[in-house]
């Protein structure tokens, strides 16, 4: 048990609470809120921080930031002792961008931005939602509005795309297609509605990015259409693995496998192999022409299969089969029916 006791000291605008006890707990405690009592365990044990006063040069809570540390543009202040920030940021170095809906010198301009546009918190320019424009985002309905004052619901969702203000059907983005948006172009098409083609070489790449057109390069080739072969000694993936290969060997451009440099229709380490069907040339890296027909391994002339002839082999044998007219015809009047059949 204890006895609690508070003596006023009006003349210094102080309580003393003073608690008679076993001795657990100190008998008293100086509390320093002006005529207020308070339990013993709540009073602060230190007195509240009291701001540095930074050497010059330097500022923050630590007095360990200096002007190089302003960020985003953020310049001196006149004093050296603080950072002014530029247009779109604050904070104390500068490194927060303006909060949603103001931009500008200190953030202090309001954003004019409507229909769900956002607003560039350097310069105020409005970034509009699909399907709406104008300076301010003012022509056009919000996501899944639409109608002359916006008020029809679109009937349909447009996933990947905006609804028509006028009529309501889906309108996609570029490199998506379908009544719901939702389906990429097809290969070798992008754009809006997938109706550019798009200019890659067929044979070296997979295609194109649906919505730009760039190309989509095999391992072992590259350029803006996929055309070209990597550079010496680069092969793989957009050219980026690197080859170190012994004197008189070179980098094979789509494995990074080093082989030597043979003669026309060899190849390997010790030019022990004769290229492989549908090769030919030095190393057997040029293709042959002839359809399903091989070539000779040197110099790429085709070896046509039978029935087959030409120089890529793509002619046929003919046979020139006549419709015989019975012996009671007249020759010079009758209908000759010449039948050209390839085999």
């Amino acid at each position: 048990m204890s006895v609690s006791t508070f003596i006023d000291l009006s003349s210094v605008n102080r309580l003393l609470f003073v608690k008679e006890t076993r001795g657990d707990i100190p008998p008293a405690q100086y509390d320093p809120t002006p005529n207020t009592p308070s339990d013993p365990h709540d009073l602060p044990k230190e007195q509240p921080n009291v701001p540095k006063e930074c050497g010059p040069g330097f500022f923050g809570r630590d007095c360990l930031l200096t002007c190089s540390n302003c960020m985003n543009g953020g310049k001196c202040n006149i004093n050296g002792d603080g950072c002014i920030c530029a247009p779109g940021y604050h904070g104390l170095l500068c490194n927060n961008t303006c909060p949603t809906g103001t931009y500008g010198l200190g953030c202090n301009s309001l954003c004019t931005c409507q229909n769900g546009g956002t607003c560039n918190p350097v310069n105020g320019e409005c970034q509009c939602p699909p399907g709406i424009k104008g300076r301010n985002c003012e022509d056009g309905c919000p996501p899944g509005y639409y109608g002359k004052y916006c008020n029809k619901t679109c009937p349909q969702t447009c996933s990947e795309g905006y609804c028509n203000r006028m009529f309501g059907n889906c309108e996609c983005r570029p490199g998506l297609f379908g009544p719901s948006c939702n389906l990429k172009c097809p290969e070798f098409s992008f754009g809006l509605n997938c109706a550019q083609k798009c200019q890659c070489n067929e044979e070296f790449s997979t295609g194109c990015n649906p919505e730009t057109g760039k190309c989509h390069c095999h391992p072992g080739y590259w350029g803006e259409i996929c055309r070209d072969k990597c550079p010496r000694n680069q092969y793989g993936k957009e050219c980026k693995g690197r080859c170190i290969c012994p004197v008189e060997t070179w980098c094979d451009h789509i494995t990074g496998e080093c082989k030597r440099d043979c003669p026309a229709g060899r190849t390997g380490m010790k030019c022990e192999k004769l290229c492989e069907r549908g090769k030919y040339g030095r190393n057997c890296v040029k293709r042959c022409e002839c359809g399903n027909s091989g070539c000779n391994p040197e110099t790429g002339a085709c070896l046509c299969q039978a029935g087959r002839h030409g120089k890529h082999c793509l002619k046929g044998k003919t046979k020139r089969l006549f419709l015989l007219y019975p012996d009671n015809i007249d020759s010079k009047t009758a209908v000759i029916h010449l039948c050209i059949c390839r085999l």
